[in-house]
């Protein structure tokens, strides 16, 4: 417990420090959810009639972010194909997986994942969970599109087998398609009417073992000094026992 009140203090001097933060603040803002489910009015083409569907696909170990995640499934070689009104300021993005057996076999097939706009190919990537375990991922990406903004794209979400002779190292889909805004403003200064808001996330960290709780001696007096300045909760309800 002593090692993550050090961990406390020293998240806390990180950000508290007067040049740790950027003179300008990303917004970020979800324009519209792509897939899954399959979007409507989507053309697919799939080697295999119906192979393209919804599932959750689980690639790695869930404690290292590689956890289950609402999918569309797209089985090599198939395409899903969608067309979508770009506003300014705008990225897609995306997540790909491939979820195998979670060990190495020899003679497994990698998959592609390639994004293509307009027939013009913006994004390409290899996953092979059977070959290396840092495949066994969530590979995160994005497309630029803002040199599109204010005209209507097409999106291809297209898979195919690095080896077509070899069986696939498993099932290939994609997460967490969407469009999202990406705006920056000037950081403004905290005043009394608009203080600056600090979140601190620790994990598996116990209130008894913070002075603010009751800890003597305290391991941790730069907390405790933000808390005396603050607000403190003396009780929180969790909806679980356990941390990942």
């Amino acid at each position: 417990m002593r090692s993550a009140a050090v961990l406390t203090v020293l998240a806390l001097a990180a950000v508290c420090a007067r040049d740790a933060l950027p003179p300008q603040v990303t917004i970020e803002e979800v324009v519209a959810d792509v897939a899954p489910p399959l979007p409507p009015g989507a053309t697919v083409e799939q080697g295999v009639p119906h192979s393209v569907h919804q599932a959750v696909l689980q690639p790695g170990d869930r404690l290292v972010g590689a956890g289950p995640r609402p999918s569309l499934v797209v089985p090599p070689p198939a395409a899903v194909r969608v067309r979508l009104d770009v506003p300014a300021d705008t990225v897609l993005r995306f997540a790909a997986a491939v979820d195998g057996e979670k060990r190495k076999q020899a003679g497994r097939s990698g998959v592609e994942f390639r994004v293509l706009v307009d027939g013009h190919e913006r994004f390409a990537e290899t996953l092979n969970p059977a070959a290396a375990s840092r495949d066994r991922r969530w590979l995160e990406g994005q497309v630029d599109l803002r040199a599109e903004a204010g005209r209507q794209v097409e999106i291809t979400l297209r898979t195919s087998a690095q080896d077509p002779r070899l069986p696939l190292a498993g099932t290939a889909g994609w997460s967490h398609v969407r469009l999202v805004r990406e705006t920056t403003r000037e950081r403004q200064p905290a005043s009394p009417s608009k203080p600056n808001l600090l979140v601190l996330l620790v994990d598996t960290q116990r209130a008894d073992r913070l002075g603010a709780y009751g800890a003597q001696p305290s391991p941790s007096p730069i907390f405790d000094r933000l808390a005396a300045r603050g607000i403190v909760f003396q009780d929180a309800v969790s909806q679980s026992s356990w941390t990942e």
